[in-house]
């Protein structure tokens, strides 16, 4: 048995509430620790003691129809999606076009370079299935960002 007692005190102290200082990290930090993990940081560090690589870059708009999909298809999922919000597939697959041209025309490069014929695909950055919490972390500045840049017009 403990023999511990608590000792009585004048005034009560709630620290019942979440310390904000462990989560409050700046934007641009964050930013910079997602994105400084990306391949064209450390390509050319690497690029003789590696496989052959070509980088596919990723417009913004692009990546603004990319997630939009994306939200629209697990809305979809949930059912929140009614059917006067129906999305036109053709749409999205022609404002995607050119990126889709640009990821065969480099994978196509990289498979005839390869002596049995096939390319891996990586992202640049983390996945984020890495982690829930920078996944969390990158949503919110996406959100901001997009915010700040009247929903992506001003690209």
């Amino acid at each position: 048995k403990n023999n511990t007692s608590l000792r009585p005190v004048s005034q009560v102290s709630d620290r019942s509430a979440p310390n904000k200082t462990f989560v409050e990290v700046d934007e641009d930090k964050i930013r910079d620790s997602f994105f400084g993990a990306g391949l064209e940081h450390w390509y050319e560090e690497l690029n003789e003691y590696t496989f052959s690589s070509t980088l596919c870059e990723l417009k913004e708009v692009e990546a603004k129809t990319i997630v939009e999909h994306w939200q629209y298809h697990r809305q979809k999922e949930l059912r929140e999606v009614s059917i006067e919000d129906e999305l036109d597939e053709t749409i999205i697959m022609d404002q995607l076009a050119n990126l889709s041209k640009r990821l065969n025309d480099a994978i196509q490069s990289e498979v005839r370079k390869s002596p049995v014929g096939r390319a891996f695909v990586k992202l640049s950055t983390r996945s984020p299935k890495d982690s829930k919490r920078i996944l969390a972390i990158a949503t919110d500045a996406y959100h901001k960002r997009m915010d700040k840049t009247n929903g992506g017009a001003d690209f």
